[in-house]
């Protein structure tokens, strides 16, 4: 049992710094060495999707626009080789290490084979970055560092250790529909985001590297004190990064047009807090109630009645629960702090986070159940099917919040 916990500290530590460097986790599997079995899930490869957003925003022609997405095309195979290559060294990798159970070794080796692999990843990106650079002109080429300023984002803000961490609040006005263009101030204002949350992903990625020089030349991999170091620095560099997003949130909702500002917030909190504020079954279900033809006048009132009850009472809850995480998270050091505040022992407290979390699905069952009840037999088979939300398994994703890479188009 001890063995196994200081397996999944050192698995953990490796996954941490993994991220760190790559800027782009996805969901790592549990199992074998704390699920450190593929390092390729941690990229996150250039998409169409990206280079056509890239494309508006330095006005290619369609000629431009063609030929980037052809040299997208090249460099999309020759990452699809790289990642088959390095799944292939881990399958292999992992099965001396189960066959020796010299873990430590494997530790190692993982270490020094994420590393290669992050090098040609980088070198790939970066020549595919300077052909798509080549086909700019002088006007194009002024706007490339935002360009650059984006993929840094596109990868290094797909993750969170603390709420609102992994926020691109030039995609919150994206999402809000909002025309930065339209206001120079505005404009001005989102430059400065763009500029300082550069920073601090640069920062990070740096840190990470450094770590994970230490961890190839680490005596002993399962340090505990080297192990809590390391995340406590991580934690201080994720909170600078989720204060830069808070604070430039606030200026720049000052600055929206007041039709604008409630959108934009609410995109805010959901990404700061998707658990807390995604939308869950019973909403879509009264949505989709309230389209049936055959409701009676006494049903829509009832329930729209009920839809607005329950906005109202879930909104205090969910403020009570998004603020339970940041206490939280300032006590225990981030996600990653309480999730090994369990591994130790310290499951037994009273948390405020669980307690919230009960007080609202407490709610969504109240008011699914006054529903049901509104309804004829034959409109209860029209709801929306009740299936259970796998972003409940915190634990499947080690206590972050991940954004999935976007999946290229065939």
């Amino acid at each position: 049992m001890k063995q196994r916990t200081r397996s999944m500290w050192a698995g953990l530590t490796a996954m941490v710094v993994a991220v760190a460097v790559l800027c782009s986790p996805v969901r790592a599997q549990m199992g074998g060495m704390g699920g450190m079995g593929d390092m390729t899930q941690f990229m996150s490869p250039v998409t169409k999707k990206a280079v056509t957003t890239w494309a508006q925003m330095l006005k290619m022609d369609a000629d431009q626009k063609e030929a980037a997405l052809a040299l997208q095309e090249g460099y999309r195979s020759s990452f699809k080789a790289m990642t088959e290559e390095t799944q292939k060294t881990f399958r292999e990798m992992m099965e001396r290490a189960r066959e020796s159970m010299d873990w430590q070794a494997f530790q190692k080796e993982a270490a020094t084979v994420g590393k290669e692999m992050t090098e040609k990843m980088e070198r790939l990106e970066k020549g595919f970055m300077n052909d798509v650079k080549s086909l700019l002109n002088e006007k194009q080429l002024e706007q490339w560092p935002r360009v650059e300023r984006a993929r840094k984002r596109d990868n290094g803000l797909r993750f969170g250790f603390m709420a609102g961490q992994n926020m691109d609040l030039v995609k919150m006005l994206e999402a809000a529909k909002v025309d930065v263009e339209a206001s120079p101030e505005l404009k001005e204002q989102v430059l400065r985001y763009e500029l300082d949350m550069d920073r601090e992903i640069a920062a990070f990625e740096k840190w990470g590297k450094e770590q994970q020089a230490k961890q190839a030349e680490a005596a002993d991999m399962f340090d505990m004190n080297r192990i809590q170091d390391m995340l406590k620095e991580m934690t201080d560099v994720s909170k600078r990064m989720r204060d830069v997003n808070r604070q430039h949130a606030k200026s720049i909702a000052a600055l929206l047009p007041a039709e604008k500002q409630g959108a934009f917030d609410l995109e805010v909190k959901r990404k700061s807090y998707p658990r807390v504020y995604r939308e869950v079954y019973v909403q879509r279900a009264m949505s989709q109630a309230l389209g049936f033809a055959d409701l009676t006048p006494d049903q829509k009132e009832a329930i729209t009645s009920l839809r607005d009850g329950y906005a109202r009472e879930a909104e205090g809850l969910n403020r009570t629960w998004a603020s339970a995480i940041d206490e939280k998270e300032e006590k225990e050091g981030g996600a990653i702090g309480s999730m090994m505040s369990g591994f130790m022992g310290g499951g037994n407290e009273k948390d405020p986070v669980a307690d919230a979390r009960k007080a609202r699905r407490e709610l969504d069952t109240r008011t699914k159940d006054k529903l049901l009840a509104l309804l004829k037999e034959d409109q209860k088979t029209r709801l929306p099917e009740d299936k259970p939300d796998p972003r409940e398994n915190r634990m499947m994703d080690f206590g972050f919040d991940l954004d999935p890479p976007d999946k290229d188009e065939d």
